[in-house]
């Protein structure tokens, strides 16, 4: 069987992504660059699942509690029965191509939102459009790190952020 030089090249490196992440022995703070910079990751088919903390008292990012990377085909859930879906994040508007999505142990409430105050380089203006899931219902995007600068909102579906697409830095999502 003949492989496609493309192919091993992405095999190659997702084995070295894996093996330099279970290297590390905590994974906490902001974003952490996940997803190798590539031109082809919606081709390519790989994304990453984070899962996050709920935003807590003092604090203005959700710190990172588990990530998984990989090809969309073969990429595990966290455990569906003690996790939810929060917001996907996509490279294009319509909510196509998605690149990053955030999970997290607990849905969104009056009195539990989730943010981070930096995306991965890898998709730091890159973001064109987003889901907020589980009671996530509102979606903040902001053009700097720390909900700085520019900023766009909407409820739930956002199929583009309009003047911030390829410009997403930070982002929260709320009840």
């Amino acid at each position: 069987m003949k492989h496609h030089p493309r192919t091993t090249s992405y095999r190659i490196l997702l084995i070295a992504i894996l093996l330099f992440f279970s290297s590390v022995n905590t994974v906490s703070g902001t974003a952490i660059d996940l997803i190798p910079e590539d031109d082809h990751l919606s081709d390519a088919n790989i994304i990453c699942n984070v899962l996050l903390e709920p935003l807590q008292p003092g604090n203005t990012t959700s710190s990172i509690l588990e990530f998984n990377c990989g090809f969309k085909s073969n990429l595990p859930d966290f455990e569906v029965n003690t996790t939810y879906l929060l917001a996907s994040f996509f490279d294009k508007t319509n909510l196509e191509g998605v690149l990053i999505q955030y999970y997290g142990p607990s849905m969104c409430s009056s009195g539990i939102s989730y943010g981070v105050g930096q995306v991965s380089s890898s998709v730091d203006n890159r973001i064109s459009s987003g889901s907020g899931y589980s009671g996530c219902n509102y979606v903040y995007v902001y053009d700097l790190p720390n909900y700085g600068g520019d900023s766009a909102s909407c409820f739930a579906n956002c199929s583009s952020f309009g003047a911030l697409n390829d410009r997403v830095s930070s982002w929260k999502v709320t009840n």
